[in-house]
């Protein structure tokens, strides 16, 4: 298998195994966090999630703390593996819906990608200038400045997965299982409903999972703004 992630090199072990390695020093974090918040939140999910068994310790020249998950079976999702795009929307919906009603006593606050969106202004509008010639950049700024007038969250504080995209796993073309919960926090719902906007979907299946999630324009406009 393909070992690298953006934090963590995966390796599989055995059958029933995957060992995560972080990368960069600040990944480390995320291995007490998924042991910690992992089995808290499996019994309320609708799906697979990975299962912590162990935390490896620094050593022989290997600078940082690492984890032992069960392995979770599948592969990762894409467009053309699905079996019907409706029923992956939906199904992802229920997902959402069934992490946002985790009790959050004592839940990480917002961080990463989870924070208020206004947060990353600079940063985004930097980012976009700096996509002038790979992007419509003038279309991407009318997107993020809707973002950044939209009304922000205030309701109740949801739990977040925080990088749903690149971590669903299907099995038999159906939504199994996601893995990768280092960025599962407390944060603004958009951070999840920006999934809508990825390759995952059509217009088709964008508008069932919208319609299943029950979300207002403010937080669809916050999501468009995170997925720029």
């Amino acid at each position: 298998m393909e070992p690298w992630g953006t934090d963590n090199a995966i390796w599989r072990l055995g059958d029933d195994l995957v060992l995560r390695l972080p990368r960069v020093s600040s990944a480390t974090s995320q291995v007490q966090h998924e042991a910690l918040w992992l089995p808290r939140l499996a019994s309320h999910l609708p799906i697979s999630i990975p299962t912590p068994v162990a935390i490896g310790q620094p050593e022989f020249g290997y600078p940082f703390p690492w984890s032992v998950h069960k392995w979770l079976p599948g592969t990762g999702a894409s467009f053309g593996h699905m079996r019907d795009p409706i029923g992956f929307a939906l199904d992802l919906a229920a997902v959402i819906k069934a992490l946002e009603g985790v009790p959050t006593e004592g839940a990480p606050p917002a961080f990463n990608r989870a924070l208020p969106i206004r947060d990353y202004d600079d940063d985004a509008r930097a980012a976009i200038a700096s996509a002038r010639g790979l992007i419509d950049t003038n279309r991407a700024t009318e997107i993020w400045e809707e973002a950044m007038a939209a009304t922000p969250h205030r309701g109740i504080p949801v739990w977040v997965h925080g990088d749903i995209e690149g971590n669903c796993l299907l099995t038999d073309g159906r939504l199994s299982g996601i893995v990768d919960w280092g960025s599962a926090c407390v944060g603004d719902p958009a951070v999840d409903i920006q999934v809508v906007w990825s390759d995952l979907f059509t217009e088709e299946s964008r508008l069932s999972s919208l319609e299943a999630l029950e979300v207002d324009d403010a937080t669809i406009a916050r999501s468009r703004g995170a997925a720029i």
